[in-house]
This record gives C-alpha cells, sequence and structure tokens, in this order.
C-alpha cells in the first residue's frame, strides 16, 4: 500500500517519516480508499483540523500535539477502538471513560511508535515483551463498537465551541505536554501588567540576552534553594551536611542512615544541576554550582525553559526587543515552578529510597522532570502601545504547595548529632586521598567513587 516513492526503495529500511499515521505520506491513498471503502487521507485531515481549530494559530508542527507514540485507553483498545482524540496531547484521560490514558507498555515501560511499524509490536496488538493490550478474536471483531459519546466536558465544549475561549487572548503561551484542555476554561489566579519603557533595541540572538537568560536562571535557582533550605529542611542541615560530606564515625563500618529529608534536598540539586556527583568535595559544598558563560545553571531543565523562550519570541515576532519585563516575568515564573515542583517530587520518593540506599537511573530522573513541567498558561496581550498585561492560568495541581508526608521523619536527634557531629570524618575521594592511604580508606574510596 506505499506510495511510488516508497516502492522504488529496494530494502525494507524506509524509515519512520514513510510509516507515519497522521498524514499518512508513504501510503498510496487510492489503494487505501480501494481497500478501507473510505478516504483515510482526508477523514484524518478532517479530523485533526477540528481537533486544531482553537489552536490553529500557533503554528506548531502536527506531531507537537498528536507525538509519535501511541496513548491509548485500555477500556477503548480492549474493543479495538482507538481515537484521535486519545492521541491528542492535551488529553490526558479518555474522553469515553475518563480512565488515564497510557503511554507506555505496563510490563516493560517501552514507548509504543504510532507508526505501521512492527518495532515494538511483535504480533498486532501485543507488545514484543509479550504484553497484550486487546485479545482478540473472531467474536470480538464481530462485537466491535464505538464507544456510546465522550463524556468529558472541557473537550465536548473543545469541539463544540471551537475553543472560543481559547481565542479571546492574543497570545498563549504554554507547554503542551503538559497543559490540558480544562485549564482553558479556568479563570486566572495571577494578573501581572508591565509598563513599557524605551531603552535600547539589542537583537534577540545577541550575547547580553543569552547572559540576561542565564543570570535570571541562576538568580531563581538560588531563590528556589533558599526557600527550600529555609522553609523545608532547616532542621535537617547538619544531616544534609552528613549526605553530601559522606561523614562517618572512622571507627563504624557503616554510614549513618540517610535523612529522606536530606536525600530529597541534595539528589534534587545534584541532578537538577548535573553535577559529576551528589557529593561535595568542600566543605561549604560550593562547587555545586559551576555556570559556563552563557550556560543555564538548571542544566537539566535547559530544554524546558529555552523552547518556552523561543515561543515567547515566536509569538512575539521580535526580531529586537526594547523592553524585556514580560520576558524576564514569564521566564523567571516558569523556571521557579519548575524548580520547586522537581523537589516535591524528590520529596515524593525520599522515604522509601533513602531506606533502600537507592538513586532512580537517569532514565527515571528525566521523567520525573517531565512530570515536573508546571501545569501553566501564560495569556498576554498589548492593551496599547506601552502597557503589557500577563494572565496566568495554573492547574489545582501544579500550584506550589509544600506536599507533606506524616510517615517520612528524621531519625537523627539534633542534640545527640551536635556532640556527634565532630567525631565524624568525611569520605569524599578528595579527603581520602588527603589522608593516610590504608587499604580500609582504599575499600571505601573504591565504594564511594563507583
Amino acid at each position: 500500500m506505499g506510495n511510488n516513492e516508497v516502492k522504488t526503495i529496494k530494502n525494507s529500511k524506509i524509515g519512520q517519516s514513510r510509516r507515519e499515521l497522521i498524514q499518512l505520506s508513504g501510503f498510496n491513498q487510492l489503494v487505501l480508499q480501494q481497500y478501507l471503502e473510505c478516504d483515510l487521507v482526508e477523514h484524518n485531515s478532517s479530523t485533526i483540523s477540528k481537533i486544531l481549530k482553537p489552536i490553529e494559530n500557533l503554528n506548531e508542527r502536527v506531531d507537537t500535539w498528536f507525538p509519535l507514540n501511541l496513548k491509548w485507553c485500555e477500556q477503548c483498545i480492549k474493543h479495538g477502538y482507538h481515537s484521535w482524540l486519545h492521541q491528542f496531547t492535551l488529553i490526558q484521560h479518555c474522553p469515553f471513560h475518563y480512565k488515564r490514558l497510557n503511554d507506555t507498555c505496563p510490563r516493560c515501560y517501552k514507548n509504543i511508535p504510532f507508526l505501521l511499524s512492527d518495532e515494538i509490536l511483535g504480533d498486532p496488538f501485543t507488545c514484543q515483551c509479550g504484553f497484550q493490550l486487546a485479545a482478540f478474536s473472531e467474536t470480538q471483531w464481530k462485537d466491535w463498537a464505538l464507544p456510546n459519546e465522550i463524556l468529558d466536558p472541557s473537550v465536548i465544549n473543545w469541539l463544540e465551541t471551537g475553543g472560543e475561549g481559547v481565542k479571546d487572548s492574543t497570545h498563549l503561551l504554554f507547554n503542551p505536554r503538559s497543559t490540558s484542555l480544562h485549564m482553558f476554561t479556568q479563570e486566572p489566579l495571577i494578573t501581572y501588567r508591565t509598563l513599557g519603557k524605551n531603552t535600547t533595541s539589542i537583537n534577540r540572538w545577541s550575547d547580553e540576552i543569552l547572559q540576561e537568560i542565564s543570570i535570571i536562571n541562576k538568580n531563581c535557582f538560588r531563590a528556589v534553594d533558599r526557600y527550600i533550605k529555609k522553609k523545608i529542611v532547616f532542621k535537617h542541615r547538619k544531616c544534609i551536611q552528613i549526605l553530601q560530606e559522606l561523614l562517618k564515625k572512622e571507627d563504624d563500618p557503616e554510614f549513618p542512615r540517610i535523612c529522606p529529608y536530606a536525600y530529597a534536598y541534595v539528589f534534587w540539586k545534584h541532578t537538577l544541576l548535573k553535577t559529576d556527583h551528589f557529593y561535595s568535595s568542600s566543605m561549604k559544598g560550593s562547587d555545586m554550582i559551576q555556570p559556563k558563560g552563557m550556560d543555564l545553571v538548571t542544566k537539566l531543565m535547559e530544554p524546558h525553559i529555552l523552547y518556552l523562550k523561543e515561543r515567547l519570541y515566536r509569538q512575539k515576532c521580535f526580531t529586537e526587543i526594547s523592553d524585556r519585563r514580560l520576558f524576564h516575568w514569564i521566564i523567571s515564573r516558569y523556571t521557579i515552578e519548575l524548580c520547586l515542583k522537581f523537589f516535591y517530587n524528590w520529596l515524593s520518593i525520599a522515604k522509601q529510597s533513602s531506606e533502600d540506599k537507592r538513586v532512580p537511573t537517569w532514565n527515571e530522573v528525566n521523567k520525573m522532570a517531565d512530570e515536573s513541567l508546571p501545569k501553566i498558561i501564560f495569556k498576554h496581550q498589548k492593551d496599547d502601545g506601552i502597557t503589557e498585561q500577563i494572565a496566568v492560568i495554573l492547574n489545582e495541581q501544579g500550584l506550589l504547595r509544600l506536599l507533606t508526608n506524616k510517615d517520612m521523619k528524621c531519625e537523627t536527634n539534633p542534640k545527640r548529632m551536635k556532640k556527634e557531629y565532630r567525631l565524624l570524618k568525611s569520605y569524599t575521594p578528595l579527603s581520602i586521598a588527603m589522608n593516610e592511604q590504608t587499604v580500609e580508606n582504599k575499600q571505601l574510596g573504591d565504594y564511594v567513587g563507583a
């Protein structure tokens, strides 16, 4: 069923771009229509256009809204049904059953490409690991039917009104991966207004602009770091120092039990900044921040922050920027929300992970970073030639608030800790190297370095 271009390819490696199911660009449209008795290409095009009508002016790639990995409802797919609404990035729950959509195999946790491909699906509706998304027999195919009706009111409103509330704003700024349809009808929680002023215009790609972004990022990180130290982990500073400097008694073969708050803070900072090690080679931990030139300090979140920056540039059609306060405010707000939510995600796993003495892999950390993307929409437009107003919509679950965990307790006794702290010795590789190279110390150094 391939088109003329595909038929000229002599080997089996025709590439993913010719297997995609959104525009069906690698397929012969007439042959598809003959076998399916409908124009599938036209059907896809009209369906996608209807779904994207409220946001058609954002000029994003189609795979931004319909990712190239399968999203599905367990209940729908058991009956052989999958909808473009399931695949739509702004929908996280099935519109027909309101169940959370899957995007990875429940058994092997791999993504399933939204392509006509056997790369992950070894057999129809069956992952290569053996997990069956649906088990079909001849009877089930005969009983196949569409779901009765859409139950999600936000989806109904989006399709029936064409997202009228979305079009009320001149500009919408958000990350599609962390935004839901229902947020577009919520009332703003924050309104910010800025007055323009005459300044020297600077090209958007100039070193000065990039330097400003770097400074904003560094200041936001430091503000979040101070907040966490003063409001959340202020009772656990000695615990943090013990973990960060790998302190223990010289005659004790085991390191002290890890405080969950220290675990969350130390590994939040280590992964966010993407430092080489979680431990510090200096007593004050000043080596934890090492920005270079115009790079962002929060290296893990750099792609997300730069994505938002580019979206803002594109929407405002900036070739040069005269007043950058709007830009500064949006980037600052987004960065703070992102960093703090990432810490809360570390806090949520700290109790079990500290007990198991286990740290997530970088793949798991990157998934945590994706889950930390702020559920936030910025609506901004110029009231006149000078005034700029921003309305901020925050999802209720995305509000920055401390997640309390009554079961998570630090077992360190502060009074006893003050007495014992002086007896503790650092076992970071640098500290060990500076001390006598005994067999025991060498073994500890090898263990820590690994």
